[in-house]
């Protein structure tokens, strides 16, 4: 693992009957100019089964500063999510479908990432209930400024 790189487990998710996605993959993007996934299933066999360079919709350019967490509360546990780094940029959240293995923009911050990228975990999920209504919540912290940034998913 290094600058640029996210990984989610999918232990949310249900199986497809063909079984391509299961609970057991954990999914690795490597970050760079060409950002490939690999993924990791700790089933597959006692030290588990790893499958370089998955096919997954929607390549990106992980670099450092990106940051991502997965949500086990979204759309049967299909979702994680991505806040890519590019300096002076608007800063944009992206979403990972575990299940169908696409990323693709969710919406921006409606801020300009400014500074230098800073590595570290800057991104959190949880699920927020409100009597039988569940939202998953996404809070994202800037890079080097006092800015936060929070999305709210009905789920």
């Amino acid at each position: 693992m290094g600058a640029g790189c996210v990984s989610f487990a999918s232990f949310g998710i249900e199986p497809d009957a063909a079984k391509n996605s299961r609970h057991s993959f954990i999914y690795s993007f490597r970050g760079g100019a060409t950002t490939t996934l690999d993924t990791l299933d700790i089933a597959g066999s006692i030290t588990g089964t790893w499958a370089a360079s998955a096919v997954y919709d929607g390549s990106r350019a992980f670099g450092t500063g990106t940051c991502g967490m997965y949500s086990p509360f979204d759309d049967e546990g299909r979702f994680g999510y991505v806040n890519i780094y590019v300096a002076s940029q608007i800063s944009q959240m992206y979403r990972f479908d575990v299940k169908n293995r696409v990323l693709s923009a969710v919406t921006p911050t409606d801020w300009i990432q400014a500074g230098t990228a800073a590595t570290g975990h800057r991104i959190a999920t949880y699920c927020a209930i409100d009597g039988t209504t569940k939202y998953s919540i996404v809070l994202l912290i800037s890079h080097l400024a006092a800015n936060s940034f929070e999305l709210v998913v009905e789920v």
